[in-house]
């Protein structure tokens, strides 16, 4: 959800916007599904310090990436501009499944901004060919606002499972939804406000009433694909 729900905003925000669908947009989400296809075996892979049989997943989703993908690169190669940030997420991503840290805070950030990067690929492609300026108006204004909703979730999410019980996990993640908040409300978007307002909430509310018992994992997980679907419609009606 939190890899592809950006990607996804792009597109249909580009549809919300235009009043039509551009097949080059899905097919532009096609590729990032595969993506993350490929960097979930790859990091198995890597994790096991290159064990043989972690490695034909990655074969497998990486020959389906390339069918997918070299096409779409040879039709469209003015994508390349985001290779090198994509690049260096990669390595960074490699680079924490290697040292098996990829729970670690410093993973999810990168995990976080490669995600949220997206819109601005699927965004543009969707509006095309419309001006430029329009696309990164409201490709910047969907990269913001997940930015703020996933990275908050990845500390939210640490509050209830991995981190439970230190507190400075519990106020890091409490400033950092109420800045969101306060972000939003400035914005005056309604639809931000609430949406800032509910994960604010979720995020007092639940740690504190799991402050003795750490929950199940299935109660996190229930908890962010609520705030997932919430933030998916909020950001999409707020892009007026």
């Amino acid at each position: 959800m939190m890899a592809l729900a950006p990607a996804l905003m792009g597109v249909c925000a580009a549809w919300r916007l235009t009043g039509r669908t551009n097949g080059v947009a899905w097919w532009a989400l096609a590729c990032w599904a595969l993506c993350y296809c490929v960097e979930f075996t790859g990091g198995r892979w890597l994790k096991s310090h290159l064990r043989r049989r972690f490695a034909w997943p990655v074969v497998g989703y990486g020959v389906a990436l390339a069918a997918v993908g070299v096409p779409f690169v040879w039709l469209h190669p003015k994508v390349l501009v985001w290779a090198p940030a994509f690049l260096m997420f990669a390595v960074a991503d490699g680079m924490a499944s290697w040292l098996r840290q990829e729970r670690s805070l410093w993973a999810d950030a990168v995990a976080v901004m490669a995600a949220c990067l997206m819109p601005m690929v699927t965004f543009g492609y969707g509006v095309d060919p419309y001006v430029t300026p329009l696309v990164t108006l409201y490709g910047f204004a969907i990269v913001v606002s997940y930015a703020a909703v996933e990275f908050g979730s990845v500390l939210f999410v640490k509050t209830m499972i991995r981190e439970h019980g230190r507190w400075a996990y519990v106020v890091a993640s409490w400033l950092w939804h109420g800045a969101a908040l306060a972000w939003w409300v400035r914005s005056g978007n309604m639809w931000l406000m609430a949406l800032g307002i509910a994960l604010l909430l979720r995020t007092i509310v639940l740690p504190l009433a799991f402050r003795v018992r750490r929950p199940k994992p299935i109660v996190a997980g229930a908890t962010e694909s609520v705030a997932s679907l919430l933030a998916f419609v909020c950001i999409l009606m707020s892009l007026a």
